[in-house]
């Protein structure tokens, strides 16, 4: 068994009534579980695993093609 940890991270997508040639409008805060090891890894490569179960989170959620982006704080 992996051990596992959670990250909150906010998201942008599209809604299922969305046009994907424009701006997506859903915006949400989520929390997604991911393996611990990722704590270990370099902030590139733990932003590309974010970025990939973030996709992957919006897709079981709203469809594939949903995914829009990460919103990053500063």
């Amino acid at each position: 068994m992996t051990a596992t940890t959670t990250a909150e991270v906010c998201i942008s997508y599209f809604l299922p009534t969305d046009a994907r040639h424009w701006i997506p409008n859903g915006v949400a805060t989520v929390e997604l579980t991911v393996p611990a090891e990722w704590m270990d890894c370099d902030q590139s490569e733990w932003e590309d695993l974010l970025t990939e179960s973030a996709e992957a989170w919006c897709e079981s959620t709203y469809g594939k093609g949903s995914f829009w982006g990460m919103i990053w704080e500063d």
